[in-house]
């Protein structure tokens, strides 16, 4: 997509549903937990993994975070709870989910005055949301391909995760978006 096509989509890209019928093949769900997407969008993704692992014994909380105001309309229907503000201005405990879904908007962000340059947004908020993530929790991180190759974020997360796995999008889907998915604990 164009980088004005980008722009005018806000970086939104939601996760297709038959990727998020395959990651559920490969999750292992154990107990109750929190789960949060902090750029959730319309909320679909974390809401068919959550729904998945739902029983009585294992109760899943869905939290959600989305700038669009339509799009979090529609994800405050389908999650347990949903904010309708910018990930930056949440205060969230450290160490309080057990289960993060990240699929950031794939652009650069906002340059202040006295900024010499913008960064990433994938990078942005890998680095920012992972401190919510419980110790030995699970995290799924969704970017275009070519990102993993980025330094910062490759180095991050080989040094803070000791569990780190990665896939590509599956054929029907993977020469439209060009997604790989990482999954890491």
């Amino acid at each position: 997509m164009s980088h004005v096509g980008n722009k005018i989509r806000a970086g939104f890209f939601a996760t297709p549903q038959k990727q998020g019928e395959y990651l559920t093949q490969l999750l292992e769900v154990e107990g109750s937990g929190v789960w949060l997407d902090p750029t959730c969008g319309e909320g679909e993704i974390l809401n068919q993994l959550a729904t998945t692992f739902q029983t009585e014994d294992c109760r899943i909380s869905t939290y959600g975070v989305e700038l669009d105001k339509a799009r979090a309309e529609k994800a405050e229907s389908i999650l347990t709870h949903l904010i309708n503000a910018p990930i930056e201005s949440m205060v969230i405990q450290n160490d309080a989910v057990s289960f993060l879904y990240l699929n950031p908007p794939y652009d650069f962000t906002m340059k202040g005055m006295d900024d010499d340059s913008a960064e990433r947004k994938e990078w942005t908020e890998l680095y920012r949301n992972t401190r919510y993530l419980k110790d030995k929790g699970l995290m799924m991180y969704v970017i275009p391909s070519y990102r993993f190759a980025d330094k910062k974020i490759a180095r991050f997360l080989a040094t803070h995760f000791y569990n780190v796995g990665m896939m590509r999008f599956s054929d029907e889907d993977f020469d439209d978006y060009r997604q790989c998915i990482c999954v890491t604990c």
